[in-house]
């Protein structure tokens, strides 16, 4: 599946998703609208020079639209099997966000220290390299098959610079505005506003800041471990 969520400075944003009709496609389209806001009011806001977005940022927009349609869904509908459900897609987007996309950003950290020692960069040694990355980190409780070692070629935005770290960054930041907006109210939302107005105008730490987070230490990344604590609460509750 391709989907994704983009614009073009002093035209309009676009957002590109295979619509199937179901809750788990509102989720995604959500995301890529996210990514379509920030750089449409990027656009807008900002010359055409600082129009690209901090790779650090970049995710985080996008998964903060996740968390609001979630929250909404819970506000306004009293079912618990949605709740379960909405609990559900959260552990699946943390975890890839925060797993998958970090053995991705380790294949990197591999595959620049294979290159940096001039050995070619083939698709088998790129292949064996990830093989050895998911039998490392799952050990024998997950069966890695031929198939797995292919996962690299998904999607090459992952090689745009350390794109994988941003993922996990952005959904740790999202997930604490997210909860500030449902506690202090809409003032959150328009903070977030203009920071996302700010573009390639500022550096990602620098927009976190403004937004009222530093990402530079562990400390919100705790705070995002702690929800997923909950959601597992919740869910283990909910069965």
């Amino acid at each position: 599946m391709i989907a994704f969520g983009g614009g073009v400075h002093g035209v309009h944003g676009y957002s590109f998703y295979p619509w199937g009709g179901n809750l788990f496609d509102l989720m995604l389209l959500s995301h890529e609208l996210g990514h379509t806001m920030h750089y449409s009011l990027s656009a807008e806001n900002q010359h055409f020079i600082n129009n690209a977005q901090s790779l650090l940022f970049a995710e985080a927009p996008s998964t903060l639209h996740e968390h609001l349609v979630v929250d909404y869904l819970r506000e306004n509908r009293d079912d618990p099997r949605l709740h379960r459900w909405l609990n559900m897609y959260l552990m699946m987007s943390y975890h890839h966000n925060c797993v998958t996309h970090v053995l991705e950003a380790e294949l990197l950290r591999r595959l620049y220290k294979i290159a940096e020692s001039s050995v070619p960069l083939t698709t088998s040694i790129i292949s064996e390299t990830k093989g050895k990355i998911l039998s490392e980190f799952w050990g024998d409780t997950v069966e890695i098959d031929e198939g797995a070692k292919l996962t690299w070629m998904r999607q090459p935005h992952y090689y745009m610079g350390l794109y994988p770290f941003t993922y996990s960054v952005g959904i740790s930041a999202s997930s604490i505005i997210a909860q500030r907006i449902k506690t202090e109210g809409q003032s959150v939302g328009e903070q977030w506003t203009e920071v996302v107005k700010k573009g390639g105008s500022m550096n990602g730490l620098d927009l976190y800041k403004m937004a009222g987070l530093d990402m530079s230490t562990t400390e919100n990344l705790k705070l995002a471990i702690a929800n997923i604590a909950r959601i597992v609460d919740e869910l283990e509750q909910s069965f």
